[in-house]
Formats: structure tokens, C-alpha cells, sequence
């Protein structure tokens, strides 16, 4: 195991920059993160042995560290000396604290916690302790110090989370189900707790703190499977097994919502899943377990949708070598939704039957059938069914995927079926595509439209070229223009079609004579002596005066590329793009830099425009989420999640206070807004206005009769009601 480790990204060397000021500070600073691993303690006894496992992981930025003796870069010893002395003489901050580059410090930005559950399921070891089983207990990740809350939770310095604990540490429908593990205000977001072994709903289990009874006797027996899992608003998913303890059976959320599987014990896989509205799919496998055919059927008790009864899944026919596959469609679809034919020897059967000639050898192909309507209720015998290839190479990519489409007409009559084929890709030899044209109507006989078509280069496509390191370096587009991106440890420059245009300074407006990218296309153009580029084409006006003067207003923009600069860890943190243009006769050229404040996770904390204003600035928890954001142009903006990312509180700046409940499945039921000051809209002045309001199906009785179990019932707002009165086994209107 890791116990500590450290990832340090240098910055350039000192004047190496060509930015100034704080831009070249982000290119020239050395960032630093420590990551601390604390694991339980081995066991090693008579009769059990197992290594430690994590425990706890606390990440940390430092700052004011400086290799020693003026040395370029850090040294392991300097760090491991002394037991570890550096760090630990390092100042601890919180994570809203603003580092003091010139002192030591650590500020801790991430820290996660794994408890494992003891052996007779009663209660959770300490910290930092594990049974012989390492049964999973919970795990936890910090999000909230109580200075971040303060720090960024107050609206013109009263605070908007007055009752801190009942709103974070609550469990109800606008709570946020965190957690405060050593009763010191830093709250936490719990994984969620594993059960292993059935838990009744009488009496009603008991709610978080307290843990689940659970029975060892019947989880040793059934090899510690999860049953189930509470989250962590006290909502119970409950899962069932086979009698084998292999295969779950039955899922039921905390609402009673089922869904049940019958498995094939030859795939291990579902054969017939039964959703909670009592709607069933049927699968069917072939001898390689692939899927063959579906049916959606309707409720055990009702005739609807489609059914696998009868079908001959043995049957099958050269789909591929028929004038017209619907004719088969019919008979291998049956009474199913769906049926795939595999023809995974196609290739090899071709060649064997034609050794000698190359173009006779042929992919493999799986041809999908899909009825466009139900079997039941009608009985349909000849429905309309669709039919498609799609065809594979060596390495499993899709080539080419032919698909329906409408007949040709021929005089006003219907002509023959037309099928349409997907764009041909070239790829390279690292499967990097290089070209790709466009979809094309097949003009092979009307009795093989369907069939595979090798490099049919239909239409036109760009030509893209590649470094080693399997980057776009070029494009070249059919109109004879270009496009080149040039990459540099430190900034990344793309020039589009107009940058390259014409010769401008350094650049020579041809692919041929770029000294960036001439080695990549020298072989692309050997063959092609007497290519134009798409300006040399028409400044002369060969092609026109219209065309000419196209060519001259284009060439004002030639060399003007975006710049994109990147800070010690690869980010972008400084674009600069460009614009030149004609002033009274003055060729006037300008930059225009958008900068983004990143902190040392990622973060967006601020992104600046052009003329030096702040545009927007943000601020997040310890797990990433924006909490707060001041824009100029919708001002402060704050938002409160529960454990799980969804929005439970939010404010404005205008002083209107949101509120959105959930229910016992985590969905949206209510939002609410309060208006509380002067700024605020006056309808919502000192009062609960509800805004919005949904209602599932699960409120109504027998909602699985309609099909709106897990699904929106009633949706009210400020333009009135939705319903769905009924829907059908798909979950459309009826």
C-alpha cells in the first residue's frame, strides 16, 4: 500500500516565458498535491491472514516549498528525511483559506473515510480496524468545513444557512442527508450501507444513526451477497436471489416498486424481466449467448405488444443473397419486436470460396428486423418491419450500416426499395479515421442494395493527418483551404481556414511549403504536382471577380490564429485570439485575452474577458459542486445540494429564497420560492409560493393498471396542469 505520495508539477524555467506578469507566474509556479493513505491494521493471526485495506485518504496542496540549495527540482530524500519532517512541519489550513505561498502550509482539499462492518453485523469497527471478512460498512467523503459554510453561505453578511445541522444533517424530503462524524460541524457524504441478508418492512427498520439488524447466520450462508442497500436518507433498495444465491431476481425500491427476472442459467443472463407496472421483455440467446430476439410484451394478463411464442429461432436463411429480405423478414421476426441474424463466418466463408479474388471476400454482418407495430392486439401476421445491416471488420468496428428508406419514384409510381449506406471511414494503421465521406443512396441492382459496398468514396470529405502522438496536426478540406493545429509543451496554436488562407509573415498559405505541417502531407501531394491552393485558385481571377475579391477580403484574415497557453499541469488558463482588419487604409491588428482562474483541482474560480473584468466567479465544496457564483450580468447566485447532487436550497441575490423536496426515491416533488427584501419579485414577499409540483405515479391506487408506476403522474406549474391519464407498456400517452 501507498502511504504517501506526492505529484509535483514543475513550471518553466525562470524567464523561459514569453507572457508577462501573472501569466507567466502560472507557467514559472510549481504546484504540489500530498496525498496521505492511512490503512487498517494487518491481521495476522492462527487462522487469518489479510493485508490492510484503506482507511482513510486525506489530499492536501502545498505551498512555500522550494527544492533545496537552488536545486531545479526535489529530491525523494529532502522529502523522506526525518520521517517525513518537511511535511509535518507544514501548517494545516482549511480548505476556503487562501494559502500563504510564502510559508509551508497544507491545505487539505479532499479526505475520505472506509469503515467495515464487524463479522456479527451489529456495528462498524473504529477507524482505522477491520475483521477478517473486510465486510463493507460505509464509506464517506468530506464536503463541508464550518468555515466554507460560513464563508460562502451569507447573503450581505447574514448568513442563509442559520440552523446549519437540521438542513444538512435532516433526512426529510428538503434535507440533505450528510453526516457530522466527529461532532465537529464537518459534514460528510455517506456511501450508503450495504445489507446482506433480507430486511422486513414489519416493524419498520430502524433509521440512521442506527444500523440495520441484520442476520449473520443467513449472510454467511449466503456468501455476504448484498440484499439490499440503505442510502443515506434511511430509503431501503431490496434485492432477492435464486436459490442458488448466483443471480438476483427481484429488485423493490423503497416505494414497492418490483422489477423481477427469470434467468437462463446456460448465459447467465435475464431471459424475461417484469417491470414494476407487471410489463415484460422477453430475450432470446443464440449458442454464443448473443441476443437473437426481443418481445415487448404487455401484463401476464392482457394480450398486447409482442411475443417470442412459436418463433423458430433455428430458422434462418442467407439474408444477405436475397434480392429482398423482407421477404424472409416476416417469418424470422415471427411475433417478436425485434430479431438479429449473425453471419459472423461471412468473411471467412467468402474467402474460402474465393481465394483468388479479393474483391469477392466479404464482412461479417448482423441484419436487425424491427417490427413498427405491435403483434397484439390486432393479431398483425404481415406487419411492416425494418430492416438493417450493419457490417464489421476485423477489429469489431461498424464499416457500414445500410438502412431503409423511402422507394424511388419512377413517373409518380413507387419504384424499387432504396437503402441507404453509412459514410465510407479510412483509418489508419493506429484505427485513427483519416477520411470520411457522406451517406449515399445505393445505386448497385435493385436486388442488392442491401449488400456490402466496398470504398464507396461518395461525396466529399476532409483529409486528416496525424503526429505520433495521434493528434489532428492538419485537415485538409475538399475546397483546396486548410486548417493546422501546432502544439507546444506550453501553448497550443489552431490556425482555421482563413489563418491559412495566404501568405502572411511566417505563414506561407500552402500545406506544401508550411514549415508545421509540410513533412506530415509531403506524401499526400508527391502525386499531385499541379495542385492549387484555394486562394491561388481564384486571386488571379480565373474563377471570377466575385470569387477574386472572396480570395482578397479573406486574405486580410491570413496568420490570425488562436492561441491557447496552459499552466504546469496542462490547463488551459490564457486564450488569445486574434483579429486584424483595414482602418481609413490602416491594417489595424488586435488580441483579445480571455483568462480563466483555475484552482489546483480543476475549479473554475473566475474567468476573466478581454478588457481585464471579472465575467463570472465561482465557488465549490470539497467535492467539486459549485456552491456560489457572482456573474455580472445575473449577479450572486447560490445553491445548496443534498448528498446525492440535487439542488434541495437556492438563493439570488434579489433576496428570493428556492426550496425543492423529493421523495423517497430522490425525485423532484416540490419547489418553492420566498421573496425577502425589497428587491424581490412582490407576489412571493414573505411567503412559500409553490412553483412547480409533480406527482407520481405510485400516489394513485392501482397505477400499475395505467402504467404509471415510476413514472410522472400530474406535473403542475405556472401554465397549469399536465397529465398522464394512462400510458402504454412503452410509456407513451394513450
Amino acid at each position: 500500500n501507498v502511504l504517501k505520495q506526492l505529484a509535483i508539477g514543475y513550471g518553466r524555467r525562470v524567464g523561459a516565458s514569453p507572457l508577462q506578469n501573472g501569466d507567466k507566474q502560472k507557467q514559472e509556479e510549481t504546484l504540489i498535491t500530498f496525498t496521505e493513505n492511512r490503512v487498517t491494521k494487518a491481521i495476522d493471526s492462527d487462522i487469518d491472514y489479510r493485508t490492510p485495506l484503506p482507511a482513510e485518504t486525506l489530499t492536501y496542496q502545498l505551498t512555500g516549498f522550494d527544492p533545496a540549495n537552488g536545486a531545479e527540482r526535489f529530491s525523494f530524500k529532502a522529502w523522506a528525511d526525518n520521517n517525513f519532517s518537511l511535511l509535518t512541519s507544514a501548517s494545516d489550513i482549511q480548505y476556503e483559506e487562501t494559502p500563504d505561498v510564502s510559508k509551508k502550509q497544507k491545505r487539505i482539499i479532499e479526505r475520505v473515510r472506509t469503515l467495515y462492518r464487524k463479522e456479527e453485523l451489529t456495528e462498524f469497527y473504529p477507524l482505522g480496524e477491520m475483521g477478517p471478512m473486510a465486510l463493507p460498512g460505509e464509506s464517506y467523503k468530506l464536503a463541508f468545513t464550518p468555515g466554507l459554510l460560513i464563508n460562502s453561505y451569507q447573503r450581505m453578511g447574514q448568513p442563509l444557512l442559520p440552523d446549519v445541522a437540521d438542513v444538512l444533517g435532516g433526512h426529510g424530503p428538503d434535507q440533505g442527508g450528510y453526516v457530522d462524524l466527529d461532532n465537529n460541524r464537518h459534514w460528510w457524504i455517506p456511501s450508503g450501507q450495504p445489507i446482506f441478508s433480507p430486511v422486513p418492512r414489519d416493524p419498520p427498520p430502524p433509521k440512521r444513526p442506527q444500523l440495520l439488524p441484520q442476520d449473520e447466520t443467513y449472510a454467511r450462508e449466503h456468501f455476504y451477497l448484498p440484499h439490499g442497500i440503505r442510502d443515506p436518507f434511511n430509503a431501503i433498495t431490496r434485492s432477492t436471489y435464486d436459490s442458488y444465491s448466483l443471480i438476483p431476481q427481484l429488485s423493490e425500491d423503497e416505494l414497492g416498486n418490483m422489477t423481477t427476472a427469470q434467468n437462463d442459467y446456460r448465459v447467465l443472463q435475464p431471459q424475461l424481466i417484469t417491470d414494476p407496472n407487471g410489463n415484460r421483455t422477453q430475450v432470446a440467446f443464440d449458442e454464443l449467448g448473443m441476443v437473437i430476439a426481443t418481445a415487448v410484451m404487455g401484463k401476464p394478463n392482457e394480450e398486447l405488444g409482442d411475443t417470442l411464442d412459436g418463433l423458430d429461432a433455428e430458422f434462418t436463411v442467407d439474408l444477405y443473397g436475397a434480392e429482398d429480405p423482407h421477404i424472409y423478414a416476416s417469418k424470422l421476426l415471427h411475433h417478436a419486436t425485434t430479431r438479429i441474424i449473425y453471419d459472423l463466418d461471412h468473411f471467412q466463408r467468402t474467402r474460402r470460396d474465393n481465394p483468388d479474388d479479393a474483391e469477392k471476400w466479404l464482412p461479417a454482418y448482423a441484419a436487425t428486423l424491427a417490427r413498427e407495430e405491435h403483434y397484439y392486439p390486432e393479431k398483425l401476421e404481415h406487419p411492416r418491419i425494418q430492416v438493417s445491416f450493419s457490417y464489421s471488420d476485423g477489429f469489431g468496428r461498424e464499416i457500414q450500416k445500410k438502412i431503409q428508406a423511402e422507394p424511388e419514384e419512377i413517373n409518380g409510381a413507387k419504384g424499387p426499395m432504396r437503402w441507404v449506406g453509412s459514410g465510407w471511414t479510412i483509418f489508419n494503421n493506429k484505427g485513427k479515421p483519416v477520411r470520411q465521406f457522406e451517406p449515399f443512396f445505393s445505386d448497385l441492382a435493385p436486388g442488392r442494395r442491401h449488400q456490402f459496398e466496398f470504398g464507396n468514396e461518395v461525396g466529399v470529405s476532409p483529409s486528416l493527418f496525424y503526429d505520433p502522438l495521434e493528434r489532428v496536426v492538419a485537415t485538409l478540406h475538399p475546397n483546396d483551404t486548410y486548417e493546422k493545429v501546432v502544439f507546444d509543451p506550453w501553448q497550443q496554436t489552431t490556425y482555421d481556414v482563413n489563418d491559412t488562407v495566404a501568405k502572411n509573415d511566417t505563414q506561407t498559405g500552402n500545406p506544401r511549403t508550411d514549415t508545421d505541417i509540410g513533412g506530415y502531407v509531403a506524401e499526400y501531394f508527391k502525386p499531385q504536382s499541379d495542385w492549387q491552393t484555394w486562394y491561388e485558385q481564384r486571386i488571379k481571377g480565373a474563377l471570377g471577380a466575385h470569387e477574386q475579391t472572396a480570395a482578397t477580403h479573406a486574405a486580410a484574415h491570413a496568420n490570425t490564429p488562436t492561441t491557447v497557453h496552459l499552466d504546469v499541469l496542462g490547463r488551459t488558463f490564457l486564450t488569445v485570439a486574434r483579429n486584424r482588419y483595414d482602418h481609413d487604409g490602416r491594417e489595424i491588428n488586435e488580441e483579445y485575452k480571455t483568462r480563466v482562474d483555475l484552482d489546483i483541482e480543476g475549479n473554475q474560480r473566475a474567468v476573466i474577458d478581454a478588457k481585464g473584468r471579472i465575467v463570472i466567479e465561482y465557488d465549490y465544496d470539497m467535492l467539486g459542486n459549485r456552491i456560489y457564483q457572482l456573474s455580472m450580468e445575473a449577479g450572486a447566485r447560490w445553491i445548496l445540494n443534498d448528498v446525492t447532487g440535487k439542488p434541495i436550497r437556492a438563493w439570488d441575490s434579489r433576496g428570493h429564497n428556492f426550496t425543492t423536496s423529493y421523495d423517497a426515491l430522490r425525485r423532484p416533488m416540490e419547489q418553492t420560492v420566498r421573496g425577502t427584501t425589497a428587491d424581490s419579485d412582490p407576489r412571493t414577499l414573505d411567503d412559500d409560493i409553490l412553483v412547480d409540483k409533480i406527482e407520481y405515479g405510485e400516489s394513485i391506487s392501482h397505477a400499475d393498471a395505467f402504467n404509471l408506476r415510476t413514472r410522472i403522474y400530474r406535473h403542475f406549474d405556472s401554465a397549469g396542469i399536465a397529465a398522464n391519464a394512462r400510458l402504454d407498456a412503452d410509456g407513451k400517452p394513450v
